[in-house]
């Protein structure tokens, strides 16, 4: 099931393409017109819904960039993110163009779209998550009850994915319902479910990553502290630093990943059904939150993977599709996998996330 999640999300990452259907309005709608940050800390802004002047460019290409103008840049540092330098008000511009690659970096020869919204920075600002539901099993027809009639979220699943057609195509995509929260650091939620229509997991967007990931202090991210103070465990971290929690009452896995949405980079928390996950030291790093290396680097069609205390674990190499294209042992620190072709792939060392390769 975590190669379905990773996969589907490499999927609607890779780029906002082609064929909108229902454009909502002429104008860009965002998750929120006036905000709140504290200082010193990057956020992005979520775009509910695309203009028709963006629709009608993905109609024809593959990808578009986000950038952000600040009108006083002595209050809100901006760039493709927005930071709170100090306490205060201004105008923030959200400025939609082109993207000249699969990361977002604008074309800023070809703007496409724009609009505004204000900002104030204070010295701190709370976090009010999503609700979070671990009913590990309900169906999709009770869940979606529960969220939209006593949450309050919209059900967002056919906008989303007019958005991203490209998730929209894949066959996993029946696994996923989405719905709209309206909260400016959390915009998003994604049900997911099995063959069975059971609900297996429970997914938010994060505009912000220090909500989550402390890296001074992994104990004191907000959200870190929210799960920890009900019945979640603090385990340790992935090989990227991002933390891992583990509620043995309801077996619900959680961990955190990074993606592209709408050309911006975003944090991905994921509350996953475990039933037998047992967090020992073969798979996520121990409680004194030291991570374990890995590195991956390609050459022609040669996947080499370095991994510092994974020894014996085994790597698994799959298409974008989900097909298992090589697996191996890390012996001595080392593997390495002989691909027949080049292409994009999903690498897995033991239990760690996963990771997007282009080779």
């Amino acid at each position: 099931m975590k190669k379905q999640l990773l996969l589907f999300l490499c999927l609607a990452m890779t780029a906002l393409m082609a064929k909108a259907q229902i454009p909502v309005t002429d104008e860009i709608q965002l998750v929120a017109d006036n905000v709140e940050i504290p200082i010193g800390q990057q956020y992005r802004m979520y775009v509910k819904q695309y203009s028709q002047k963006i629709y009608d460019y993905l109609s024809q290409n593959p990808r578009i960039a986000i950038d952000f103008e600040a009108a006083d840049p002595t209050i809100v540092e901006a760039a493709q993110y927005f930071k709170g330098l100090k306490e205060g008000t201004t105008t923030v511009k959200l400025v939609v163009y082109s993207a000249i690659n699969s990361y977002g970096d604008p074309d800023w020869s070809n703007k496409l779209d724009e609009t505004s919204f204000t900002v104030t920075v204070k010295d701190k600002v709370a976090a009010a998550i999503p609700t979070i539901n671990t009913s590990w099993g309900m169906s999709r027809e009770e869940m979606t009850n529960i969220i939209v009639n006593n949450y309050g979220y919209e059900r967002y699943t056919d906008t989303y994915f007019d958005m991203n057609p490209v998730a929209a195509a894949d066959p996993s995509s029946s696994m996923f319902e989405m719905y709209y929260t309206g909260l400016f650091e959390f915009p998003v939620v994604y049900n997911v479910f099995n063959d069975e229509d059971q609900m297996i997991a429970y997914q938010f967007v994060i505009s912000n990553y220090e909500r989550a990931w402390n890296i001074t202090n992994m104990e004191d991210a907000p959200i870190v502290k929210i799960l920890t103070a009900n019945g979640y465990t603090l385990y340790g971290q992935d090989e990227a630093g991002r933390p891992a929690l583990y509620n043995p009452t309801t077996y619900t896995l959680v961990t955190f990943d990074n993606f592209i949405l709408q050309g911006l980079y975003y944090l991905f928390c994921t509350f996953e059904y475990e039933p037998e996950n047992q967090l020992d030291p073969q798979g996520i790093a121990t409680a004194d939150l030291k991570a374990r290396s890995v590195e991956i680097n390609s050459r022609g069609t040669m996947i080499d993977i370095e991994a510092d205390g994974h020894e014996g674990e085994t790597v698994e190499i799959y298409s974008l599709d989900g097909k298992t294209l090589g697996k191996t042992t890390i012996k001595n620190g080392k593997a390495q996998v002989n691909l027949s072709d080049k292409t994009t792939v999903i690498v897995k060392v033991g239990k760690n996330c996963p990771m997007k390769m282009n080779m």
